[in-house]
């Protein structure tokens, strides 16, 4: 039998100060597709467990303490809520209803740790996808069925940094992660190497896509990006922040688009070559 009392409200708390502390509308206050629910994290950030909120009394309905992410299915009929600590859990809420309908243990091994956690679900609300981070520059993802919380694939962590979650194609057909498996990549080998050093010159490994086929027993795809930098370009501070792809996004179900850190845009047809080129910086 299901647990449901590990989401009950806690006795005297009142949901209304939450529920008016930030206008609806933000990333982190999600409504209900009809209205009449509302998600909100307690202080509007992420470092804070979420709640679902009656929209229109302020109610506090639901409490989730070691939710990481929590979103509505598009059809309103299920809340998907993700949870830690000691491993990472889905549950499946039936709603209205709020009662638990599914609640899994996912395959995902975390013994380097969880820095946090991102839930995305498909527009057909047949699947869903955890980013997965350590904190410790590992990232990876989950892919899975709903509401049967069937397991479909996984990519364990790998090294790496990224500035955007996995994210699934218009068409449902592909899950794509791209991070920058290097610092100082563009010094090539160079173990020596920091902010300063200037690029040899060349074709260099800038980042890596992962595709991931949405379907059982999908394959898993590899790809590198390469960056051809010119002889001495050495990386500016806007860079220090983070000189990771941004922006990344799917144009259509055929073209998955992000934004180099120097500027220009990056196209790479889907599926993709084993190789792929982002435009070089001025240039």
């Amino acid at each position: 039998m299901m647990d449901d009392r590990r989401f009950d409200v806690p006795s005297g708390w009142a949901g209304t100060k939450f529920l008016r502390e930030s206008p609806f509308g933000t990333d982190l206050i999600r409504p209900h597709p009809d209205g009449a629910f509302v998600i909100r994290f307690l202080d509007g950030k992420r470092a804070t467990a979420p709640g679902v909120w009656n929209a229109t009394t302020g109610k506090l309905i639901r409490f989730f303490p070691d939710a990481e992410d929590a979103l509505w299915t598009p059809d309103g009929q299920h809340l998907v809520v993700v949870t830690v600590p000691g491993a990472v859990r889905v549950a499946v809420l039936a709603w209205p209803e709020s009662a638990v309908k599914r609640d899994s243990r996912m395959p995902f091994a975390t013994g380097c740790g969880v820095g946090g956690i991102e839930l995305s679900i498909t527009a057909s609300g047949r699947h869903g996808a955890l980013w997965i981070y350590s904190g410790q520059s590992e990232e990876g993802f989950l892919l899975f069925a709903l509401p049967e919380l069937a397991t479909l694939a996984s990519l364990a962590y790998v090294a790496g940094e990224s500035a955007t979650p996995c994210m699934f194609s218009p068409d449902e057909q592909y899950l794509a992660l791209v991070l920058e498996p290097f610092a100082y990549w563009w010094a090539g080998d160079d173990d020596q190497a920091d902010w300063d050093t200037p690029a040899k010159g060349g074709p260099v490994h800038w980042a890596t896509l992962y595709l991931q086929e949405v379907a059982e027993q999908g394959r898993c795809t590899e790809h590198k990006i390469l960056v051809d930098l010119p002889r001495g370009w050495v990386a500016n501070e806007d860079l220090q922040a983070g000189s990771w792809p941004r922006n990344v996004r799917f144009k259509d179900a055929q073209h998955l688009v992000f934004n180099p850190p120097w500027g220009g845009e990056c196209v790479i047809p889907v599926p993709a070559k084993e190789v792929c080129y982002a435009p070089p910086p001025n240039g």
